[in-house]
């Protein structure tokens, strides 16, 4: 999804007690996913609207401290690039910013 201010998107279902509890039922403790499903608010929208292939994460804690997570390998397998001695390959995703004022991916700050 995208921000809000900038793009329309399902959040009172994204933020709903009915997903999120569908969602965590989807949890196991016992062993790993198969498959990496990702949910949405409403399954047959999505299939008919959307499609992506990005995950991202974020959390702070009330000290003020923050953590960010993007996964998103985009084209193929990233950038191609896999920092030396560390064993990650760099990701792409900011390649389709887009230029144009009034666009919802405009390139500009604050967003």
């Amino acid at each position: 999804y995208a921000d809000p201010d900038f793009a329309k998107i399902p959040l009172q279902g994204l933020i709903s007690k009915t997903y999120a509890d569908k969602r965590r039922a989807e949890i196991s403790m016992a062993s790993a996913a198969q498959t990496d499903h990702c949910g949405y608010p409403d399954e047959e929208e999505m299939e008919s609207k959307y499609a992506g292939d990005t995950t991202y994460l974020t959390a702070a804690d009330e000290d003020g401290n923050m953590v960010s997570l993007i996964q998103s390998n985009y084209n193929g397998f990233g950038s191609g690039l896999v920092v030396p001695g560390l064993g990650f390959a760099l990701q792409d995703r900011g390649a389709l910013f887009a230029m144009k004022k009034d666009h919802a991916n405009v390139y500009s700050p604050k967003k």
